[in-house]
């Protein structure tokens, strides 16, 4: 919807399904993380709507507004914190609306890590369009040691019902694919699982990918960080 690269409303006003949200997720304002937030409009129009915070169980903690001139970019450093007067949030996610009959906007996050510095870019997803049953993480590791890799998951269920998920992990090269207990993510629930590859599938030295697949199309984000 709307203007090239970006969320927004088509002429004449909002789409049938409502107004355009982005979510962007795996975001953090803690000791370990912080979290930097942008927004652009793209079709050379005036735009505003809402940012909001919410945890991992769906609670929202912050709602604030927006504006954007046309063509405008902006980025706000540690926005959870500076903006949203969120000084811990281990874990969370942030969701934008477009509400003005003008104006393509799309988002970014960079969530750094605190002691290396090292950036994570989030990028962001209409969840109402996303319909799917299988979901698919590559770059998953657990190489402790000199490399020293490790990788956290997150999935978002953007849905208005329970979902059952189920996950596979599948070594690099070959070899047996590992289960894991089936989880069931509430709706509007981000299930986080930090070390994924140890905790969830007692597999160590190891890398590959993870696939999360649903018994009927679902409205999953699934991310990673490694």
């Amino acid at each position: 919807p709307g203007g090239p690269g970006g969320f927004g409303p088509p002429p004449g006003g909002p789409p049938p399904g409502g107004t355009p949200t982005m979510s962007l997720q795996q975001v953090a304002q803690s000791v370990r993380f912080r979290t930097n937030l942008g927004l652009a409009e793209g079709a050379g129009e005036p735009a505003n709507g809402r940012i909001r915070v919410f945890n991992d169980l769906g609670v929202m903690l912050k709602e604030l507004s927006y504006s954007l001139k046309p063509g405008e970019h902006k980025q706000i450093n540690r926005y959870i914190e500076t903006q949203a007067g969120i000084s811990n949030l281990e874990d969370g996610r942030i969701e934008i609306t477009v509400d003005s009959d003008t104006g393509a906007v799309t988002a970014y996050a960079s969530v750094l890590d605190n002691v290396t510095t090292d950036p994570l870019a989030v990028m962001p997803v209409e969840v109402a369009r996303v319909s799917a049953s299988r979901y698919v993480l590559p770059g998953m590791a657990d190489l402790p040691g000199e490399n020293n890799f490790h990788s956290d998951i997150r999935v978002y269920n953007g849905g208005t019902l329970p979902v059952t998920a189920n996950f596979t992990y599948y070594p690099q090269g070959g070899g047996t694919p590992v289960t894991a207990p089936a989880r069931t993510i509430q709706a509007g629930h981000v299930l986080a699982s930090d070390n994924v590859l140890p905790t969830m599938f007692n597999q160590t030295s190891t890398g590959g990918s993870l696939v999360v697949t649903t018994g009927s199309t679902t409205s999953l984000v699934a991310t990673g960080r490694t």
